[in-house]
């Protein structure tokens, strides 16, 4: 069986180079052919982890070809759409023409026993859309991923579930054998089109949910001698709420919840059905990364200081995805009350990101250090933590990746999520 996967983005190709891994022939499409070439030449398009590596053994093993050809993928039993399907800024509504190119493109090469499965998250009611548009020619199924960036391979060959929605058992078949390699790590869920992609946004929504719970946990135990790392302990052990999620941040970012929220929120709106937990969401989270924002500013008062450095602008570590950080939020906001910041990324040591192109990036961290007093950590990178700070240093800290002890101990005054407000020596 040849798999053909469209889209050489993040999903598409973590999925083609980790189906290569498990030994299935992959063939994998994007119509950027200067990133088709830099595929075949080893080059990874983007940060993650692990990837090079994966990439140079799918490519020794032979198990998967690029091509910007869709002329080449005639042989594919079974086809992946990982494609975007980007929010309207306007309308909130997601972004299809993408998804129905890509299905145009196969319609026109692929034979009619062949299955298309989406794996693009895509708008509740698609899958139905999709077989209305085209019907009686190519059988339509559902796949979503569940791939967090920065752990994506480990998450893609540990799966702990594999949602399959079908129409048919033909469909569903293909989709289990091509997945059998995981039947005794995962749980195979079997369902309908439409069911798969309900769940992809339920799961995605209901994970933003608890991040921006755990942060406005946080800003209240600011108010409080209340240590919000006990409190995220004590509520997680209880095994109906679990431990995942609980650690509080700046706020969530990045190319999924965001925008699968948005998705699930307009989706509501359309039906006429209120979800006001869901509509409050992005308010949520949000309202947090302003609330960051307005303390830097006090502590720039309060010690007159007009340098601020900034410690990561990526949404989290190890990936280099700006989409919807913090710091878009944060940076702009100290920039108009007149201060500095001098900032540091690991993903942009030779670049800056074009979102924050009018912002001083150093190529160092050093740099940081040596020219600011307060320091903020955005990012949790591994290289922030274990720092020698100078003496008189002030340490804003939004992922908690120092122990208060240790900073206690080096007199350095120090502010961590949670006790804001009375964290200072």
């Amino acid at each position: 069986m040849i798999i053909a996967v469209i889209g050489a983005g993040y999903v598409g190709l973590i999925t083609a180079l980790c189906l290569a891994k498990i030994g299935k022939s992959v063939i994998c499409f994007d119509m950027q052919t200067d990133k088709i070439e830099s595929l075949k030449n080893g080059i990874a398009p983007f940060l993650e982890p692990g990837l090079p590596e994966l990439l140079q053994e799918a490519t020794n093993s032979g198990k998967v070809k690029f091509t910007s050809n869709i002329n080449d993928l005639k042989d594919s039993s079974i086809a992946f759409v990982c494609v975007g399907t980007p929010n309207d800024p306007k309308t909130g509504s997601s972004d299809l023409s993408y998804l129905y190119s890509a299905i145009e493109s196969l319609e026109n090469v692929l034979s009619q026993s062949s299955t298309i499965v989406i794996k693009s998250t895509v708008p509740i009611g698609t899958g139905e859309d999709i077989y209305k548009k085209y019907p009686k020619k190519l059988s339509f199924a559902s796949c979503p991923e569940f791939l967090r960036e920065g752990s994506a391979i480990y998450d893609f060959m540990n799966p702990e579930r594999i949602i399959i929605g079908t129409r048919n058992d033909q469909d569903k078949s293909r989709i289990i054998d091509i997945f059998g390699y995981f039947k005794d790590k995962a749980e195979f869920v079997h369902t309908n089109v439409t069911t798969a992609e309900m769940i992809k946004y339920a799961a995605n929504s209901f994970l933003a949910m608890k991040v921006g719970f755990i942060n406005e946990m946080a800003r209240l135990c600011d108010s409080f001698d209340a240590n919000i790392k006990d409190v995220s302990l004590g509520i997680g052990l209880d095994s109906r709420i679990g431990k995942a999620f609980l650690n509080p941040g700046p706020g969530f970012g990045g190319s999924c919840f965001p925008k699968d929220v948005k998705a699930l929120s307009t989706t509501a709106q359309n039906h006429a059905k209120e979800l006001p937990i869901i509509n409050n969401i992005l308010v949520s989270n949000q309202m947090h990364k302003e609330y960051l924002a307005d303390f830097i500013v006090k502590i720039a008062q309060k010690y007159n200081q007009n340098n601020i450095g900034i410690l990561g602008v990526t949404f989290k570590a190890n990936t280099d995805d700006m989409r919807d950080s913090a710091s878009l939020t944060i940076l702009p906001m100290l920039k108009s009350k007149g201060l500095n910041a001098i900032i540091y990324d690991p993903a942009y040591t030779n670049s800056k990101p074009k979102e924050l192109d009018n912002f001083n990036f150093v190529n160092n961290l050093q740099g940081v250090l040596d020219s600011t007093k307060i320091i903020v950590v955005l990012t949790e990178w591994s290289e922030f933590k274990g720092l020698n700070f100078n003496s008189d240093a002030i340490i804003i800290d939004f992922r908690n990746i120092y122990c208060i002890s240790d900073m206690q101990k080096q007199n350095i005054k120090y502010y961590n999520l949670g006790r804001l407000n009375e964290g200072a020596n």
